[in-house]
């Protein structure tokens, strides 16, 4: 009957041995990681580039960092526990295809306002 919000950097966080002495698992993460791939970096608005590379640019391919979620997601959530990320807007087979792999299963696609998947929820299962 508790909510805990906690905003940390999810990698780190899967490391710190303390915060897990109680309880190892969250039941929901919410992520919106970097997800622009080194190919979209080069072609974006100028106007983006005032953004810091690190908040934006999700390696090679974009999916750097669903890679490194779903890498840690059993050690990070409960067994039917929620991982909830952002994507970019043709990346959604991809991180399933993922998240497949790693025992996740996408649950649901959220589309944004232009029609695009936006957002992936995902179970452990």
């Amino acid at each position: 009957n508790q909510i805990i919000f906690l905003c940390r950097d999810l990698f780190a966080l899967h490391l710190s041995t303390h915060l897990f002495a109680y309880s190892p698992y969250f039941d929901i993460i919410v992520s919106n990681p970097p997800y622009i791939s080194q190919k979209e970096f080069k072609t974006l608005q100028k106007e983006i580039n005032y953004e810091p590379k690190e908040s934006i640019y999700g390696g090679y391919d974009g999916l750097k960092f669903y890679r490194q979620i779903a890498k840690i997601s059993k050690k990070i959530i409960k067994q039917n526990g929620y991982i909830i990320v952002e994507i970019g807007y043709n990346q959604s087979e991809k991180i399933k295809k993922i998240f497949f792999n790693k025992g996740l299963k996408v649950t649901k696609i959220i589309k944004d306002y232009n029609w695009y998947d936006r957002i992936v929820v995902a179970k452990l299962s």
